[in-house]
């Protein structure tokens, strides 16, 4: 309401008395806002707040983080391709990357031990798992208590083993050495009493009657009995030396890639496993004081062997079944358990896949 310009009291500037104060009503407005200087101090108390909070779950978080466990499981889908591997995956023809070897059949030759001779008509056989998910047709011609190195530098009938070591068997089939196949079956009854045990037995007559023109893939995979028995792992002065494990393994596929250049070759090195030290105690076959040479020795120099040799190495001892996550994959101190040989055959069939394109069956 508009005030009168008479009715203002006028406070006379010169004169010595204060002025009386005068109380000014005003009317109340319908809805009273909040003071600036009010809203301004809840701002700060809100945002002192959610500063001290996010404080406190960090600390929380840090307390937990400090006095956790690191959590080693992998994941199921990442686990076998995002570690730290040796793997060197090369098409056939290392010198032509768009070369490929495909046909409606595909067939796949095993050699090897340990495992992979072991129960060859279960359905947990690493090369019968590989024929699950690929389809194709496989010679398992692995044999229990061979080895990749010799133990004599010639073979000599008083350890007819030697005959089927690694090289010795890649004679059979790329030269024609059916001499030496001969040998073993008759110096085996001399010694034994008995006949080839039956895998020894199956592996000679498959590799004397195979087909190689048909023949598309070899695979080898000899696990850790050579690091048990301390074979030397390589040789300096003769990086084809049989009597090593790194030598034995060139010296072979020297022969493969001679007598069928068509054969894809893959290697595939041996899992991490425990060993039994001096005092019967379970140690990583990583240590340096279980055994005079480590198992990762033989599995680097066998990665040096196929690269240099441009064959596909799938590295299992750092890219597989590596110490931090073996208990979940191992039964007892070296036996790959289902899950582990599922994992196996899957990180072979990427490293065949890698420069191919066959067509597998859906799972």
């Amino acid at each position: 309401m508009k005030k009168d310009k008479d009715s203002i009291d006028w406070i006379d500037l010169d004169s010595d008395e204060k002025p009386h104060k005068k109380k000014i009503s005003r009317p109340a407005p319908e809805e009273e806002e909040p003071e600036k200087g009010s809203f301004q101090f809840s701002l700060h108390y809100i945002f002192l707040g959610m500063i001290g909070l996010i404080l406190l779950i960090v600390i929380v978080k840090l307390i937990i983080w400090n006095i956790g466990e690191k959590d080693t499981t992998p994941d199921a889908d990442d686990e076998a391709f995002n570690t730290e591997s040796m793997d060197n995956i090369v098409p056939l023809d290392s010198s032509d990357p768009n070369a490929s070897n495909v046909d409606d059949d595909l067939n796949i030759l095993f050699l090897g031990n340990g495992q992979l001779a072991e129960d060859k008509d279960s359905e947990t056989n690493l090369a019968n798992i590989i024929q699950r998910k690929t389809g194709a047709t496989i010679y398992n011609c692995a044999i229990d208590g061979s080895y990749m190195a010799m133990k004599n530098e010639t073979y000599k009938g008083s350890f007819p083993y030697d005959g089927l070591s690694f090289y010795n068997l890649c004679t059979v089939f790329s030269v024609g050495n059916h001499k030496l196949t001969d040998w073993v079956r008759r110096d085996y009854k001399q010694n034994e009493g008995t006949d080839l045990p039956e895998d020894a037995a199956y592996a000679l007559e498959t590799l004397e009657s195979i087909d190689y023109d048909e023949l598309d893939v070899l695979c080898v995979y000899y696990d850790y009995h050579d690091y048990l028995e301390q074979h030397l792992p390589y040789n300096d002065d003769n990086s084809s030396d049989v009597n090593t494990y790194a030598g034995a393994l060139e010296a072979g596929l020297l022969l493969v890639k001679e007598a069928h250049p068509n054969v894809r070759i893959i290697v595939l090195s041996p899992t991490f496993i425990y060993v039994e030290d001096e005092n019967g105690e379970y140690r990583s076959s990583y240590d340096e004081d279980v055994l005079p040479w480590q198992l990762y020795v033989y599995v680097i120099h066998e990665q040096d062997t196929c690269y240099l040799n441009n064959v596909t190495f799938v590295d299992n001892f750092y890219g597989s079944i590596y110490g931090e996550i073996a208990d979940r994959y191992l039964e007892g101190a070296d036996h790959v358990n289902e899950e582990g040989l599922e994992l196996l055959a899957d990180r072979f069939i990427y490293a065949l896949n890698r420069f191919n394109e066959y067509k597998f069956p859906e799972s």
